[in-house]
C-alpha cells in the first residue's frame, strides 16, 4: 500500500530533473521501493525518482487541544487542590501557567487590603486594571489599553 507524503528535492545537480526543482516540495507516494513517486502537473503525470534525491518533509504537528473543562457539582474539585510542594502564591501562579496579568489579579485578590499602604479600593482597582488588560489581550491580541 502506498503512503502519501511530502518530499523536498535536495539534488541540485540537475541530472534527469527537467521537471523537478531543487528546494521545491512535492507530493509523493512511498510504495516501499527505492523510488518516491512524485505527482507532477504535466503530461507525464506520476513519475518515480530515487529516494536519495529527496528529503522527507515532516507533517506539521496538530495544535494542542485545549484542556477539557472539569465538571463540578459546586463542591471541591481537582482545580482547587494545591500542587505538591507549593508553599507560596508564586508556586501556584507557575503551576497554573498564569501570565503577567493573571498573576497580578491573583496576587491582588489574595492580599486584598492587607498590604501596608494599600487599601481594599487600591487592590480592587489593580484587579480591574489587569483584568481589562487581559480582556484586551484575549479579545484583540494585545495587552495595550
Amino acid at each position: 500500500m502506498a503512503t502519501k507524503l511530502k518530499v523536498k528535492c535536495i539534488d541540485n545537480t540537475g541530472i534527469a530533473f527537467e521537471f523537478l526543482k531543487f528546494g521545491q516540495v512535492y507530493e509523493a507516494e512511498d510504495r516501499g521501493n527505492e523510488f518516491y513517486y512524485i505527482f507532477l502537473t504535466h503530461e507525464r503525470g506520476i513519475e518515480g525518482w530515487y529516494k536519495d534525491r529527496f528529503k522527507l518533509v515532516p507533517e506539521p504537528e496538530a495544535p494542542e487541544a485545549p484542556p477539557a473543562k472539569i465538571v463540578s457539582d459546586g463542591g471541591s474539585t481537582e482545580y482547587y487542590k494545591l500542587p505538591q510542594g507549593a508553599s507560596e502564591l508564586g508556586d501556584l501562579i507557575e503551576y497554573k501557567n498564569m501570565n503577567f496579568n493573571q498573576g497580578n489579579i491573583f496576587k491582588a485578590a489574595y492580599r486584598l487590603g492587607e498590604k501596608d499602604g494599600n487599601t481594599v479600593e487600591y487592590d480592587l482597582r489593580k484587579i480591574i486594571f489587569f483584568a481589562q488588560r487581559e480582556l484586551n489581550r484575549v479579545t484583540k491580541g494585545t495587552a495595550n489599553v
